[in-house]
């Protein structure tokens, strides 16, 4: 508990001294850049609309001061109608102007934040993988995409309202210094009772929006947590176990501690936003009013130095001038408040790639297949910081963080079937990320064709490899381009022929009601079709043998088939890989028996190495496991039997 406390001003002094990582200014000129490089005709009319509600202002506040003055002059009817319809006429026409071109800004701030949405989903894919499955990776995520709602156009947390937040601001300023001027003839004191009087609503905003700001992660947590309950509801396997384990209950508890959690944090933000900001602000603002109109009084009564007509032009002047100070207060605070959220979008698409992607000085892969070698290869997942919080030492991290990989040496010959086996959390899927290119060791290196795979094209590389994962994802598009994965005006349609003919897919695609050009996904697309398990392992087959890797990595694929089906499946991956490289993974040891050499992975090391007859005649660890397995399958085949 002590500790705890004590922990307590060391959490709060971290949230003071976290500082956006871009200025407005910054953000500005990048917001710009951006409306300027897509659409020039929205950055001009921006400018225009900087000066026209100012323009506008003025003159509907002179309008009833020039019909006063008119009538003391004892002017004719119709000159007064002239006059007041020819001003009014050109005020409308600006209003006019000004309506119709700030909606259609405002369409393209909307169609601007689907741009950013599109940004941040690009970005997604080609993030580091070790950053992007991280839990503060995950809350930066969550936090840009936050700022990306095409459902709240003028909210706060609304990437599309930094340029109109910022229009707003630099057309608040110029109103506020036109009407600062008129006031100054009036009384330049007056200008410093308004402007005194309604900087502090500004700067208790100010505090308030920063409050509101430091505490975003922890909004960010429990929304993440909202949304993996709301989306899970729907997924159908769900509904299965809600059906059979009556989960239903478990997963509502958990939607209503997350709704709970962001309702009480809320009520606490507007709390602290009523009692501290909303109260003081109004008081401070009907002092202000009070003092300027008793000065505007004042110069009519008693001074008698005002006329009518001055008289009612400046009453519309003090009214105007505060009016606009409160709306330059309110858009340079909502403009700073947005531009910290907007950090976030931004600060997610600039992460730095340690990769080295698309670099021109990146040596070229090997032509034909090649070796790999994991040497001293050690893996442990990095210690999550919180925002704001000192960096933990490396070797604080390293007493923190549980070693998945320790010290991993094995090298796979040029064309050589390894296969990777081991129960469940021994390190196979660590191990296969790190030689994807997905993760980089802790510590040991791993080569390709005996270079450090770092110094290889990351791109090429990921080109080059066809990898089947244990969880195979479709898309709600055609079976061919699911096949393929690019445009169909792009399809090599002789090699499809050929993939599906290899993964003995030919029957099924034609039971299809439209062949290829089905459409999958049934939850997705009317008309679509879903695949059944070992379905989805041909299409799998066939798209990697399109894609036509020079390594061939099977992480699991199969492990939703039964033993004999997996056997299967996997010998005839091994008839199609040919003479190329390629790693077999399984915590099935039958289904690996063809492979040219077998490691057996235990608590992230490699136990045990050799052909399946020499591990079974040493008769250790893998010959153990063959057995119990073995066993276990002849009992459930006699089960079946009888």
């Amino acid at each position: 508990m002590s500790q705890s406390s004590s922990d307590m001003p060391n959490k709060k002094k971290c949230r003071k001294k976290e500082k956006p990582p871009y200025s407005l200014m910054s953000n500005t000129a990048y917001t710009f850049r951006e409306i300027w490089r897509n659409k020039k005709s929205v950055a001009i009319t921006a400018i225009l609309l900087i000066f026209l509600p100012p323009v506008l202002s003025l003159l509907y506040s002179l309008i009833p001061s020039l019909a006063v003055s008119l009538v003391e002059e004892g002017a004719s009817d119709t000159r007064l109608v002239l006059v007041l319809c020819g001003v009014s006429l050109a005020a409308m026409a600006l209003q006019i102007f000004n309506t119709v071109t700030g909606t259609q800004n405002e369409k393209y701030y909307l169609a601007l934040n689907y741009t950013y949405l599109l940004k941040l989903n690009r970005k997604a894919m080609v993030v580091d993988y070790a950053y992007l499955e991280s839990p503060h990776g995950q809350n930066m995520k969550s936090l840009a995409l936050g700022n990306v709602n095409p459902n709240d156009t003028y909210g706060n947390s609304n990437a599309a309202v930094l340029p109109y937040r910022l229009i707003s601001t630099f057309s608040g300023l110029i109103g506020l210094a036109s009407y600062a001027a008129i006031l100054a003839i009036l009384n330049p004191l007056l200008i410093a009772v308004l402007l005194a009087s309604s900087m502090i609503p500004y700067l208790l905003n100010q505090w308030f929006n920063k409050y509101c700001h430091e505490r975003r992660e922890e909004e960010s947590a429990l929304t993440r947590k909202l949304v993996y309950t709301t989306t899970t509801k729907s997924d159908l396997r769900l509904v299965k176990d809600a059906i059979f384990y009556k989960t239903a209950n478990l997963l509502l508890s958990l939607y209503w501690k997350a709704v709970h959690g962001i309702v009480s944090l809320r009520q606490k933000h507007m709390r602290v936003g009523f009692f501290r900001v909303d109260i003081v602000s109004a008081l401070l603002i009907l002092l202000q009013n009070g003092a300027a109109y008793a000065i505007l009084i004042y110069r009519v009564l008693v001074a008698g130095t005002l006329d009518p007509a001055s008289f009612v032009f400046y009453f519309s002047v003090i009214t105007g001038f505060a009016g606009w100070f409160q709306r330059f207060l309110y858009n340079l605070s909502a403009a700073q408040q947005n531009s910290r959220q907007f950090c976030d979008l931004r600060a997610y698409l600039d992460l730095p790639d340690r990769y080295s992607k698309q670099n021109d000085s990146a040596a070229p892969l090997p032509e034909d297949t090649w070796s790999v070698e994991f040497r001293d290869v050690s893996f442990r997942y990095p210690v999550e910081q919180k925002p704001g919080e000192e960096t933990a030492e490396t070797e604080t991290q390293q007493e923190l963080a549980p070693l998945v990989l320790n010290n991993v040496s094995f090298r796979i010959e040029k064309g050589e079937k390894l296969a990777l086996v081991g129960l469940n959390g021994a390190g196979k899927t660590t191990l296969v990320k790190l030689l994807c290119g997905l993760l980089e060791p802790t510590e040991g290196m791993i080569l390709i064709n005996d270079r450090p795979l770092g110094d290889y094209d990351r791109d090429a590389y990921f080109k080059a490899l066809s990898v089947v994962f244990q969880d195979i994802f479709l898309l709600p598009v055609t079976v061919r381009q699911n096949i393929t994965l690019c445009p169909e005006n792009k399809v090599d349609e002789e090699h499809l022929s050929w993939c599906l003919r290899e993964a003995d897919m030919e029957s099924w695609i034609h039971e299809l009601p439209q062949g290829l050009d089905t459409y999958l996904v049934k939850s997705v697309r009317d008309g679509a079709v879903d695949m059944s398990g070992g379905q989805k392992q041909k299409l799998a087959l066939a798209r990697a043998l399109y894609k036509g890797g020079r390594m061939m990595i099977l992480d699991e694929p199969t492990a939703a088939l039964d033993p004999i089906a997996e056997n299967k499946m996997y010998l005839e991956y091994d008839r199609l890989i040919g003479g190329n490289t390629a790693l077999f993974i399984s915590h099935r040891l039958s289904s690996t028996r063809f492979c040219d050499r077998i490691l057996l992975l235990e608590n992230g090391c490699v136990a045990e190495s050799g052909t399946h007859d020499q591990l079974m005649t040493q008769g250790g660890k893998y010959a153990d496991l063959f057995n119990i397995q073995a066993h276990y399958y002849r009992e459930e085949a006699a089960a079946n039997e009888t």
